[in-house]
């Protein structure tokens, strides 16, 4: 196995041993882990559920890691529990046909340290508890929470009135409506919650809570936390807020997938859909032209300061499938690019992966009717030829695992479905036609973007990350943070990595109107980015995109409003591993604001929330490069050539400008910096990156530098000078993709 499969069978396991190891050298494990609980039976699967489409996403944020569990398989072992920070449920009906075991479980959870946040439904009906003793343990969780059941459940609410509603919790993207929904009656335990929505009946003066939080966790009401229907969610309380205060995140330092060097990622891909398909833009009228070479030409030729993984459909370029020449000619050209890294989009591009969980061609055989004609081969020559029945067990319903929008399972079927044709196969085929030195560096999921675990099994193997799923979206449609997805999903050992933004499909109807309307992803953009940044820059297409004109111009358009934003462009592969870091990571704390972040990958940026009046000290830190704030926040920058660093802070009394510091350090850069060398004479590190090779340092003193850039061929240099703050920017010439060495060496002033 690669290693970096063996990087990722140890994700899930990891955080318990490095956690008691942690312990046991004195330093404090600080824990990141929740435990999601959901109810399978009411939701589906994992993807379905409220907890992984809308909780999970603030909750990456506050660096928390969602580790999701389906009650219908019991409770959560004492492993899963051991390490865990706390407990979120979210349920909309009675979840445990025994209620008091469950209780108790909680009960014992939160005796042992874990918060507990409920939302919606606490996922037992309290007044149909059976005996003293399940009354009992309802009261105990209710009352770790600061809440006090008063055993009425009010249904008609045309009396009651919200009170005391805290505006920093709700009212957030949504106003809760003026006729209420149905609530029990819960009372706060004086001096054990904090109140944020409460509601009063007219004429009474007992006072009910709907969302509190407390230093055991949170609670928001049936109904309380936003408004259905899931797809069409908008939060009625602030998420990020409620979450924050309900497991203090405040004390974590956020593992951040968002920045690098002190910038925003970005990062591109393809999906390499309509390599074939003839051009109709403009220029290519009456030509030809395929999706490819126009992508070739309008877009990779002309932005090549902006890093783009190319994912083609092996199936295209095999010319035993729907390949020719051509089309391996071009993608030579494409794969010589420098700055475009090579994915796989698969071989036979799976439509619904869950129909192949079961590897019996019997089940495909209805469909092989709806595959298309290979050029110069009938429909029939095109498939793979069913042979006579064999006698086996029944096969269940070839669409079970067949969404409705797929007219069949995958795009091409020339042979009989092989998953190792489709992971190892596709990169055999790939890397026949990369020249030397390139190698296929991630895997695109297909179609419903739902692989399961065995493909994620074999595509660790094969040495690659993957990437795709989620479609992110927060525009004038989709107006919530609901609709932007998390990190990624946990697929039995492994973690499948999202996309951070939709392709042009979710703003097409799936190609069908509106060919423009993939401009309107910078709308998603933004909204990712401010007043939070809670997602990268990515913008992720199909090839198809340039074969109209108004797309190709969208497409244009996206990445014209890309170049006016301080980015950090990163190929697609580096942020999947950096994705895979907020898995891995831990992080001990070594008291005196001061932590120890190990086991990271390709993460090296740690982020303090509400830390304007903080700064790194870095006398007592190792490793760092350097910080920066940004909406309140502080971004400090990692040197991935030390495993363990060490980030200390110290108060800070000017937010307004850069911290003062007794030595240099970066605030922010496009290139990613590592192997920084402070010495007497100055500093030096090694950068790589795509596009102008922008830097801005501080400097302890201001002055006048003397820059060396060393790319191995050559050397260049020239002179920068700081401002009387000492912040220091110059901009290297020439290329980074492959890396240079830089020195930064003082001048005295002789005058």
């Amino acid at each position: 196995m690669t290693r970096w499969g063996r990087t990722l069978l140890a994700l899930a396991a990891a955080a318990g041993p490095l956690l008691a190891a942690l312990s046991a050298a004195g330093q404090e494990p600080v824990k990141r882990v929740v435990v999601g609980l959901f109810n399978g039976a009411d939701e589906g699967t994992l993807r379905r559920s409220r907890l992984h489409r809308l909780a999970e996403m603030p909750l990456n944020h506050l660096g928390i890691v969602l580790v999701s569990h389906d009650v219908r398989n019991g409770l959560p072992g004492d492993e899963t529990m051991r390490d865990a920070l706390g407990i979120v449920t979210w349920f909309s009906y009675n979840a445990f046909a025994d209620s008091r075991a469950y209780l108790a479980w909680l009960d014992a959870q939160m005796e042992r340290g874990k918060k507990l946040v409920i939302l919606d439904h606490t996922g037992v009906d309290p007044s149909q508890l059976d005996g003293i003793a399940a009354r009992s343990a309802f009261d105990r969780v209710m009352g770790r929470l600061g809440l006090r059941w008063e055993r009425e459940w009010v249904n008609l609410t045309y009396a009651s009135r919200l009170v005391d509603p805290d505006p920093a919790m709700v009212d957030f993207e949504r106003s809760i409506p003026p006729i209420l929904a149905p609530y029990h009656r819960l009372s706060l335990l004086p001096g054990r919650a904090r109140s944020h929505l409460a509601v009063r009946r007219v004429g009474r003066n007992e006072t009910d809570q709907l969302v509190v939080t407390g230093p055991n966790g949170g609670y928001a009401g049936e109904d309380y936390a936003g408004a259905l229907p899931v797809d069409e969610w908008r939060w009625y309380i602030n998420p990020f807020e409620f979450f924050r205060i309900a497991f203090d995140t405040d004390r974590i330092p956020k593992l951040d997938t968002t920045t690098l060097a002190g910038r925003q990622i970005y990062y591109s891909h393809i999906d390499g859909d309509g390599w074939h398909n003839v051009s109709g833009a403009e220029a290519y009228r009456g030509k030809q032209a395929t999706s490819a070479q126009v992508h070739y030409e309008q877009i990779l030729q002309k932005y090549a300061d902006l890093p783009v993984t190319v994912g083609p459909i092996t199936g295209d370029l095999d010319v035993t499938w729907y390949g020719d020449e051509a089309a391996r000619r071009l993608a030579r050209r494409i794969f010589e690019l420098p700055h475009v890294e090579v994915g796989s989009h698969t071989h036979s591009h799976p439509f619904a992966w869950g129909f192949f969980r079961n590897p019996d061609p019997r089940r495909e055989e209805p469909f092989l009717k709806f595959y298309p004609p290979r050029p110069g081969h009938t429909q029939r020559d095109s498939v793979w030829k069913p042979e006579a029945p064999k006698d086996g067990p029944a096969l269940p319903p070839a669409d079970d695992d067949m969404s409705k929008q797929y007219q069949r399972p995958r795009s091409y079927a020339v042979r009989p479905f092989d998953l190792n044709l489709e992971i190892a196969g596709s990169v055999r085929a790939l890397q026949a036609l990369m020249p030397p030195g390139k190698k296929v560096a991630v895997m695109q999921w297909s179609g419903d973007t739902s692989p399961f675990e065995r493909v994620l099994e074999l595509t660790a193997a094969a040495g690659l990350r993957n990437i795709n799923g989620g479609d992110p979206r927060m525009d004038g449609v989709y107006r919530s943070y609901a609709q932007l997805s998390p990190v990624g999903i946990r697929v039995g050992r492994f973690w499948q990595v999202y996309s951070s933004g939709s392709n042009e499909n979710i703003y097409t109807d799936n190609w069908r109107a509106r060919f423009y309307a993939y401009r309107n992803l910078v709308e998603t953009l933004a909204n990712a980015s401010t007043p939070i940044r809670v997602k990268p820059i990515n913008v992720y297409y199909h090839l198809y995109i340039v074969e109209r004109e108004d797309s190709l111009n969208s497409l244009r358009f996206v990445l014209d409003y890309v170049r006016t934003q301080d980015i950090a462009p990163i190929t697609t592969s580096h942020y999947a591993a950096i994705a895979e870091g907020f898995y891995s990571g831990t992080i001990a704390a070594l008291g005196g604001e001061r932590w120890r972040i190990e086991n990271r990958g390709a993460l090296q940026t740690v982020r303090f929330d509400r830390a304007s009046l903080k700064s790194v000290d870095f006398e007592r830190s190792e490793g760092v490069v350097g910080q920066r704030h940004h909406q309140g926040s502080l971004y400090v920058a990692l040197d991935a050539d030390v495993a363990g660093a060490v980030v200390a802070l110290k108060d800070d009394a000017r937010p307004d400008r850069d911290p003062e510091a007794p030595v240099p350090y970066l605030v922010s850069a496009r290139w990613h910096v590592k192997g920084l060398d402070r010495n007497q004479a100055g500093f030096a590190f090694h950068a790589q990156g795509f596009g102008k090779g922008e830097f801005a340092w501080k400097v302890p003193a201001g002055g006048r530098f003397a820059v060396e850039v060393d790319d191995g061929a050559r050397k260049h240099r020239f002179t920068a000078v700081s401002d009387r703050e000492g912040r220091l920017e110059f901009t290297v010439p020439g290329e980074g993709v492959h890396g240079v060495d830089i020195a930064v060496r003082r001048l005295v002033d002789t005058q």
